[in-house]
């Protein structure tokens, strides 16, 4: 009960999401200094005014902060219709941060103005956030700014998701390969990759440097990659929002949204697909096509987009443009374990042609369009009297994501002309019904 000389107020305490609860007995709120009275005092200084019909009688609430600083305050006073019932209402009180909430009825008209309340009820709507969290650069939490929601289900995956041990109040992250001490910032097990990195201590976390490198599963950090795929990751979400809005528009007005879902629903999966190989165990690659490293190069020794191993534990894809998502869709598909692929080159069972349209949408869905090569028969007279002329067999460009299947593959060629090569229609019938 909080009073006030010759008033009696009595207290309802809401305790919600983010929300604690406190009560108060017997104070005098006008003789206190500290923030939660001063708050309460400027709130209900002021007695009711006198020759007036209407009770000074009111539905009250005051928010605080965690450190009982006044956040909001409002109420709603009962009309001057007498010997009636009265609704008092307030609504959409929004708690934006954690603290206290208290909720109570009043009578303090300075005339002989009874007023009952009954029923007085408190409707929580929940929001969204279950935990917050905050931390130091090398992962320690810091528990000031960071909190739950009350009775929310544990949630131990924290710092880069990964899963904090907190029995017997050791307090380290399970990475997968190796353990890591946040309030440290070092490794509990030697680095398995060390040879790798001879510069750096096989203890130490991303390089000493936390805001530059990033640690996958305790084995290896590529501060390049990352970028790279953070950045990709970034452009297909972002496409693929656009292209949902653009899709809702259309609907809205009645208009065919042609393809723009499955474009949007592709370059989700692209996003995933960096997702999936960050949680892989096996260390995945970015590089351009040109690269002198890439082996896979056509009939001028140019290198071709490819992806492949290029290490026991590495995967590298070989890329003609950074927002060419072909490739990147194969490291998914391998981080996923769909088919694997060997450093010669050979890939396992599993890997078919619905690897490969799938790898195509993902390039097609980014741009709405595909550019392509076909094969042309070259049987036919007038053909042959065309490029014998010089004239050069156009390319096709794919505006139809329906049309990425089984006969685009068929027809595909490396290079359209007379010296054009099939890149799917010799593979084996296996092939095709995977």
């Amino acid at each position: 009960m909080i009073s006030r000389p010759g008033f009696s107020i009595p207290e309802h305490g809401l305790q919600c999401k983010r929300i604690c609860s406190l009560s108060l007995s017997g104070t005098d709120l006008y003789t206190q200094t500290n923030s939660v009275f001063t708050g309460v005092s400027s709130y209900l200084t002021g007695g009711g005014s006198s020759g007036t019909t209407t009770p000074f009688a009111f539905l009250n609430y005051i928010v605080f902060d965690n450190n009982f600083n006044r956040v909001a305050s409002g109420h709603q006073r009962v009309s001057s219709v007498l010997n009636a019932k009265h609704l008092l209402t307030l609504n959409n009180i929004n708690i934006t941060q954690k603290g206290y909430v208290y909720i109570w009825v009043s009578n303090e008209s300075n005339q002989n103005h009874n007023t009952y309340f009954d029923d007085l009820k408190v409707t929580h709507t929940k929001g969204p956030v279950l935990q917050e969290d905050h931390y130091y650069p090398f992962g320690l939490s810091i528990s000031a700014l960071s909190s739950s929601a009350p009775l929310s289900k544990p949630n131990n995956y924290k710092f880069n998701g990964k899963e904090i041990q907190e029995e017997f109040d050791i307090n380290i992250y399970d990475y997968g390969a190796r353990n890591y001490d946040a309030a440290l910032g070092r490794w509990f097990n030697v680095d398995p990759l060390a040879d790798l990195y001879l510069e750096t201590s096989p203890y130490g976390f991303v390089k000493n440097n936390p805001l530059v490198n990033r640690e996958i599963d305790g084995r290896y950090f590529d501060e390049k990659n990352e970028k790279t795929a953070a950045k990709m990751e970034r452009r297909a979400e972002k496409q693929a929002s656009k292209l949902e809005r653009k899709a809702d528009k259309r609907e809205a007005k009645g208009k065919d949204v042609g393809d723009l879902r499955e474009r949007a629903s592709e370059l989700r999966q692209t996003a995933g697909d960096i997702v999936d190989m960050r949680g892989s165990t096996t260390e995945f690659r970015f590089a351009k096509s040109s690269d002198k490293s890439n082996t896979v190069r056509d009939g001028n020794g140019n290198g071709l987009p490819v992806t492949y191993r290029t290490g026991e534990n590495q995967i590298t894809m070989f890329m003609d443009k950074k927002t060419n998502f072909h490739e990147p869709r194969h490291g998914g598909q391998i981080a996923r374990g769909e088919y694997d692929i060997d450093q010669q080159g050979n890939i396992s069972s599993g890997y078919g042609a619905s690897h490969e349209i799938s790898a195509y949408r993902a390039q097609y869905a980014l741009r709405g369009k595909l550019i392509y090569g076909v094969g042309i028969d070259l049987d036919q007279v007038g053909t042959l009297l065309q490029m014998a002329q010089g004239v050069n067999v156009p390319k096709r460009t794919m505006s139809s994501i329906s049309g990425i299947n089984m006969d685009f593959l068929r027809n595909l060629v490396d290079q359209p002309g007379l010296n054009q090569k099939y890149v799917y229609r010799d593979y084996p019938a296996s092939w095709w019904d995977n």
